[in-house]
């Protein structure tokens, strides 16, 4: 899809998007608690991030975060710069900066955010 540039219209954004985020977006919201819904959760927050839709960017980071626990990706981290940075959400910056799990490689970056 992506390397056809093919597009269709999107329901939600009221727009059209690249045919590869309506299938990202399906695949996260239908694959349950599968490791490809995980991937597509993560590249779906990559996708609203570099498209500025920060709010769902870090939605989506969060929901990724929530549903995998467990998840290689940096999610929490991810989510909380956005909370700070683009959405200068101190308060929800912070929730986000205490749920980095310790086995994150960003751990430590996100205990000095939090102090």
């Amino acid at each position: 899809e992506d390397r056809l540039k093919l597009k269709e219209d999107d329901e939600e954004f009221k727009a059209s998007t690249p045919a590869s985020l309506l299938t990202l977006r399906r695949t996260a919201r239908q694959g349950g608690a599968t490791p490809v819904a995980e991937f597509a959760l993560w590249r779906l927050a990559q996708e609203y991030r570099d498209r500025r839709l920060y709010e769902q960017s870090a939605a989506t980071y969060t929901e990724l975060a929530t549903r995998f626990p467990g998840t290689r990706y940096d999610a929490w981290f991810s989510a909380a710069e956005l909370y700070e940075k683009q959405l200068r959400d101190p308060d929800r910056a912070r929730t986000a900066y205490r749920n980095v799990p310790s086995n994150s490689s960003k751990y430590d970056q996100a205990q000095k955010k939090i102090q």
